[in-house]
């Protein structure tokens, strides 16, 4: 079977296939799996191999004949590959170099069909692309292949999903569901931002609300901080603060203003000297795009809710943020035109701010509005799986930017997400974090981040 990872097309550098595996399988130390993270995030061979088969692990574990516990994984998987699938390419004594593991380990099945990657790959695209419809309230065929809902209906389902998997302390066990423990708290703030922002949970759902309301404020500490002092903290105390924010304005809880005011003057201390935000404010730091981009959502709401923008903290972060755009609305990460991951997000990300300011009447370059709102529809959007995280602040942008062609492309964007969403089993509702965050992120991330993409209108 023909296939662009074989040995002799690959770095003698890079890991061996069942090495990615047992790292997207969460079976190698911690040591191990950020050192093979890191190289897979820089080598592009190995990180579309990554791809591949993150989209056959999610499809094995999908698979209803394979959800019982006598069932045999290798077996199971040759029967589902295609008579005319394979060709003699592969080294006579490949299958003795295979490490056949307990079953539950899938590595057996995944290195003997590295093309059963592709066929999976190909098959959830082609299933993608028959259901490319603008009209995001007709039923769609959904990711298990069964019709799925309307965007309201979809919508309650997956608030039901992350209400089911709420602790009763409030808590989403985000680690649980496969996020990263530093981001756990950031992952609780998208989770309660679902709820906040959908007008239905706040009439119906304010148990699950008040519950993690009173989980993240217990999480704050003298100084302001939700969380603790990681390198990550800005992006889980700015997330959060957003979520109480928007609850604050949903329901008007006097108990949320002495937390917020202490969140809110936090963000404003840890501003850098240039205006921007960086992951930590110590010597040498350097602002970037995406960390600054949730404070200055903070700072926006705040200021739409009453709170005095004190230090010239909002407009000090859009003048930043606007220098982060180069000639063409494309904002780079940390300088213009620097975008490591790809510009799209920032992008979108940069884009909402501004336009969320130009609709507060703070004043914007209408040169840079313009150039913002073409730069949306041109921004170049990498082929492969979905991207929740820009697909939530594309769809934010989109809205925010009121033209006519991009409330079309806001349809299309969350007409994609239905068609993706879990329809059966003890997940449905929620989405599966097959992108190239949710290994950071797990469930609970690519579940609020879609609904929270679901819920703009």
């Amino acid at each position: 079977m023909k296939n662009d990872h074989s040995d002799e097309n690959r770095k003698s550098t890079c890991p061996a296939p069942e090495d990615i595996v047992a790292c997207l399988c969460n079976e190698v130390n911690f040591p191990e799996k950020e050192a093979l993270e890191k190289h897979i995030e820089t080598c592009l061979s190995c990180r579309a191999l990554a791809d591949e088969l993150k989209a056959t692990i999610q499809a094995l574990r999908e698979c209803p004949s394979l959800q019982e516990s006598n069932v045999n994984f290798a077996e199971e998987i040759l029967k589902k590959i295609p008579g005319d699938a394979w060709e003699p390419v592969a080294s006579p004594d490949f299958a003795s170099r295979i490490r056949f593991n307990a079953v539950l380990r899938f590595a057996a099945g995944f290195v003997i069909i590295i093309g059963l990657a592709v066929f999976a790959r190909l098959w959830m695209q082609g299933l993608s692309r028959t259901t490319s419809s603008p009209v995001i309230a007709a039923n769609v065929v959904g990711k298990s292949g069964s019709i799925a809902k309307n965007r309201a209906d979809a919508l309650k389902d997956t608030l039901q999903w992350l209400a089911s998997v709420q602790e009763p302390s409030g808590r989403w066990d985000a680690v649980s569901w496969g996020g990263n423990k530093e981001y756990a708290l950031a992952l609780n703030g998208l989770a309660l931002l679902a709820f906040a922002r959908n007008q239905t949970a706040i009439k119906g759902d304010v148990s699950v609300i008040d519950r993690a309301v009173k989980y993240i404020v217990s999480c704050q500490n003298d100084a302001g901080l939700f969380g603790e002092e990681v390198e990550g903290m800005m992006y889980n105390h700015g997330i959060v603060t957003v979520a109480l924010l928007e609850t604050y304005a949903a329901t008007g809880a006097a108990s949320l203003k002495a937390p917020l005011d202490k969140a809110i003057n936090f963000i404003r201390k840890q501003q850098l000297a240039l205006g921007g935000w960086s992951y930590v404010n110590r010597p040498g730091a350097e602002a970037n795009t995406s960390v600054s981009v949730w404070q200055l959502q903070a700072l926006l709401l705040s200021a739409r809710l009453g709170w005095e923008d004190r230090d010239h903290s909002l407009r000090r972060g859009l003048l930043w943020l606007g220098s982060m755009a180069d000639d063409g609305g494309r904002f780079g990460y940390e300088r213009p035109r620097q975008a490591p991951e790809g510009n799209a997000t920032l992008t979108a990300m940069g884009a909402f701010c501004m336009f969320t300011a130009s609709e507060m009447k703070i004043p914007c370059d209408k040169n840079m509005m313009l150039q913002l709102k073409n730069a949306l529809v041109s921004s170049e959007i990498e082929a492969g799986n979905t991207d929740f995280y820009r697909c939530y602040f594309r769809a934010a942008a989109l809205n925010a930017s009121k033209e006519g062609e991009h409330v079309r492309m806001l349809a299309e964007l969350q007409h994609s997400l239905l068609a993706e969403q879990e329809q059966s089993g003890s997940n449905a509702g929620s989405w599966s974090p097959g992108d190239r965050w949710g290994s950071t992120g797990g469930r609970i991330y690519s579940t609020a981040v879609a609904a929270l993409a679901l819920e703009i209108n």
